[in-house]
């Protein structure tokens, strides 16, 4: 019910105030392990807040002055947009989803697309928030205190080869970047 904010640091704070009272309840250490967005928030939590995770972790994730925006996502899943955003089947917007973020459940893509309908948006709710985040994410620069970060924590970055979202050298612009160890898979797309 709440509004998804329009900026990667103002997700990050609001999701950190949620955190922070976990991490009252089960003091850490605390881990992190983040998959494109998600990945954006992680490097902005740990540039205003190092101290709150021991390990991070991040895959298929981007930003900018690194990645050149066609890098960051590609245009051809512009295509896969009037089905995600106007769709009203619920079933139809998470087997479309699926199908440009995945490619491992082929088999299951049937059961797991009505599993994540049962907990989807309203395709109203959907369009806003889905226009938030991606706005969110294409204003999105790499904070400049995470050069070499690694050096400092330990960071693992992860792309996959067959990612149709976000090309692979996202990821190894950032952990050159960051100095962090990087691994790839050989066939998983973007999720």
């Amino acid at each position: 019910d709440r509004v998804c904010p329009a900026n990667i640091f103002e997700m990050m704070e609001d999701m950190r105030a949620r955190w922070l009272k976990l991490r009252e309840a089960n003091p850490g250490p605390w881990a992190i392990f983040s998959i494109s967005l998600g990945g954006m928030i992680t490097m902005a939590w740990i540039s205003r807040h190092p101290e709150d995770f021991e390990r991070v972790v991040m895959a298929n994730s981007s930003a900018k002055p690194l990645n050149k925006f066609y890098e960051r996502f590609s245009l051809v899943n512009v295509r896969f947009f009037p089905s995600f955003f106007f769709n009203p089947s619920k079933v139809n917007r998470e087997r479309t989803i699926l199908k440009f973020t995945t490619s491992l459940v082929n088999d299951r893509l049937e059961e797991i697309a009505h599993k994540y309908a049962s907990f989807s948006l309203d395709v109203k709710k959907l369009r806003e928030t889905g226009i938030r985040q991606l706005t969110a994410g294409a204003r999105f620069s790499m904070p400049g205190n995470l050069k070499d970060f690694g050096k400092r924590k330990k960071v693992l970055i992860i792309n996959s080869t067959g990612d149709t979202l976000c090309k692979p050298v996202c990821s190894e612009k950032m952990a050159e970047f960051m100095n962090a160890k990087l691994v790839t898979h050989p066939t998983a797309n973007h999720d």
